[in-house]
């Protein structure tokens, strides 16, 4: 039996964000303005992409993943790493930075940050998928973190990002920290899926108390 965060997007949409699911028996996605993520079940890996998902805006698989037929452009492939943070492994200490909770009203602040980022992934209600916390100088917002999937005792950090003229300041260290401790509180395990070549983040996560888990598939596509 598969773990359940070799398919993260499936298992979430099929647990604790069932809410936000829409599909088929065959498939399941978070609606566009939610997020670009799309699941097939583990089952379902390696078969033809079903025509009833294609869509024009970008989707996003991760772990098992269906093939595409030309009916599909493929925008990125590449592997993701994906780490864990073991409460025995949970880097000790707080933060003294004031941050607060993001809500709706921070929405076009929250998109126009992470997309200098990551752009295309933070979308409109995103916000909506669980708790994100903000640092802000002079009423802007510099830095912030969230949860994203959520899935039967497990909670990804997501969105971790900081405006380039606020780096260095541990704003990402003392977020993150913030928001694994919650976690613990709850009684779920962070984790979360990082670029093997970024070394910065990497490094960062692993001074948290973060472990490399596996390496995971990743793609991207639209119908032609």
């Amino acid at each position: 039996m598969q773990h359940p965060l070799d398919n993260p997007i499936w298992s979430a949409l099929t647990t604790d964000h069932m809410s936000f699911a829409v599909g088929e028996a065959g498939w399941k996605r978070y609606p566009a303005p939610v997020a670009p993520f799309a699941a097939v079940p583990d089952e379902a890996a390696n078969r033809l992409a079903p025509r009833s998902l294609a869509s024009r805006d970008s989707i996003c698989f991760v772990g098992a993943l269906p093939t595409f037929d030309d009916a599909w452009v493929v925008e990125h492939r590449f592997d993701l790493l994906q780490m864990v943070l073991p409460r025995e492994q949970r880097a000790s200490g707080g933060s003294l930075i004031a941050c607060r909770e993001l809500t709706q009203l921070d929405v076009a602040p929250m998109v126009d940050l992470t997309d200098r980022v990551f752009p295309g992934y933070f979308r409109p209600r995103t916000y909506l998928m669980g708790r994100y916390l903000g640092i802000f100088a002079e009423s802007k917002l510099v830095a912030m973190a969230g949860e994203r999937m959520t899935l039967e005792g497990w909670c990804e950090i997501s969105a971790v990002c900081t405006d380039p003229g606020y780096t260095g300041r541990g704003y990402a260290q003392a977020l993150v920290r913030l928001l694994v401790d919650a976690m613990f509180e709850r009684g779920v395990t962070p984790f979360l899926h990082v670029s093997p070549e970024n070394m910065r983040a990497r490094a960062l996560y692993r001074m948290l108390g973060f472990v490399e888990r596996a390496t995971l598939p990743f793609i991207r596509v639209h119908s032609a």
